[in-house]
């Protein structure tokens, strides 16, 4: 089994690894024929007018997924909520 560490990127993180990679390279054109990108997939996403493509994010080595985000909030924000709140009673009651 591998060690690997789950890192995830934002679109401005992945924009921004594809500039530095293109700019490496020489140009969008020649990033995109040795890489096997279609060049205008390549300038949407590097313009940031559509989101990367299939065939750049596997150029990349990234893979698109769905994530949830749980806010856990700080022992002292919860206290003073609960001091908020501890002088409400439920209707009925």
């Amino acid at each position: 089994m591998k060690n690997r560490k789950e890192v995830f990127l934002g679109l401005e993180d992945i924009v921004r690894l594809l500039r530095e990679k293109v700019k490496r390279t020489g140009s969008q054109a020649e990033w995109a024929r040795k890489n096997d990108v279609n060049p205008a997939d390549l300038s949407s996403t590097i313009t940031g007018k559509r989101p990367p493509t299939k065939d750049v994010l596997k150029a990349l080595k990234l893979k698109k997924v769905f994530a949830y985000e749980h806010e856990v909030y700080q022992a002292s924000k919860a206290k003073s909520r609960n001091k908020r709140n501890s002088g409400l009673r439920p209707s009925g009651a």
